[in-house]
Parts: structure tokens; sequence; C-alpha cells
């Protein structure tokens, strides 16, 4: 069989490995078929596309968009943090209420958007 080894931290490819001629299989990894090895290597022997596993599935995407989609998550991540404050007790509930929704739908964008150059953001509540 062969595998694809990845790496657990971003799900990034690393490498495949042959149980007919490696003794041992780094983990973790994924059972693909002959078939699929021959596609997926063609895929990563190009420059613009990468392999990814996330919840047990291969992705492959282009390079650029993977970069992109990391930008957009780095900005999200950044307005999530900045409003972590309107999520206390002590915070009016209707202005609580507003912020929660609005940190959901930036939570939301990666499920909501196909690309990266889609995405439009919430606008912050007042």
């Amino acid at each position: 069989m062969i595998y694809l080894h990845y790496s657990e931290d971003d799900g990034k490819f690393l490498g495949w490995f042959d149980d007919r001629i490696c003794d041992k299989i780094p983990e973790p990894n994924k059972v693909i078929s002959d078939k699929d090895h021959l596609k997926y290597h063609e895929l990563i022997s190009d420059k613009e596309q990468m392999i990814f596993v996330v919840n047990d599935k291969i992705i492959v995407k282009k390079a650029e968009q993977i970069i992109d989609w990391l930008d957009i998550r780095l900005q999200r991540n950044k307005l999530l943090n900045e409003t972590d404050w309107s999520q206390l007790g002590d915070v009016q509930p209707e202005l609580r209420e507003k912020y929660a929704i609005y940190r959901q739908t930036l939570r939301d964008i990666p499920q909501n958007f196909n690309s990266p150059y889609d995405v439009k953001w919430p606008v912050r509540p007042e």
C-alpha cells in the first residue's frame, strides 16, 4: 500500500511511503490507491499545487490560494481577538448579542466563500 504522510499541525503533505519498500510508515498518514498516488504525485510536481489532509480528506489547492486563505484567516483571527471583550459578562446584553453575531459571521467566512478573493467582511457593530 502507498501512504501519504502529512503534518499533524497543518495537514500539509510531507511525503510518500510504500510499505513494499519501507519498513516504517510515519504517522499521521492516509492510505491511497496506486491510481490516486499517480494523480497526486503529478499535481504536486506542478509547483502551483499543494496537497493537504483535512478531516481525513485529501485536498488539492493552488499554492497561491492557500497563501491567500492564510491571509484571510490571519485577518479574521485578528478581528476576533480585538472583539473578545464583547463577550464578557459585564457588557450590555444587546451589544454582546450584536458582537456574537458579528463574531460568528467572521468564523463562518471559510464556509461561506468559495474563494479568498470573494470574501466580504462583515461590518463591525458600533
